[in-house]
């Protein structure tokens, strides 16, 4: 499962967390799999307001979140709230994307500031 591979690998994580995590990492793997040349697609119709492809970047971009949450964990918060921030912090970053090469930069900027404002 990916959530369990990337998170629980060398991790100390609560009972609570585990049991949140598997649920979501068994969500994560119904995602299909993206090519490039999609995700350039995806980032021209977001730039141009097209909800479907925001709402497509916004499932694909749930994984990253998880990588995100990883680098950024902190114990005293729980796991999930630090993942779901992450994954608002993908919709305003997808509100605020203005060109398709600086796309992915906006928005993992944005979800680490959300990941980092759930923290303090």
């Amino acid at each position: 499962m990916y959530v369990a591979n990337v998170l629980f690998e060398d991790e100390e994580v609560t009972d609570i967390e585990r049991e949140y995590l598997e649920k979501y990492a068994a969500y994560l793997e119904e995602i299909p799999a993206t090519k490039e040349e999609e995700i350039e697609d995806l980032y021209e119709k977001a730039v141009k307001g097209d909800e479907k492809a925001q709402a497509r970047l916004a499932t694909i971009y749930m994984k990253l979140v998880v990588k995100a949450v990883k680098e950024m964990k902190q114990t005293e918060v729980f796991i999930g709230d630090l993942i779901q921030a992450g994954n608002i912090g993908v919709i305003l970053g997808l509100e605020k994307i203005t060109d398709t090469k600086t796309a992915h930069k906006v928005i993992m900027e944005q979800v680490r500031k959300s990941i980092g404002e759930e923290i303090c």
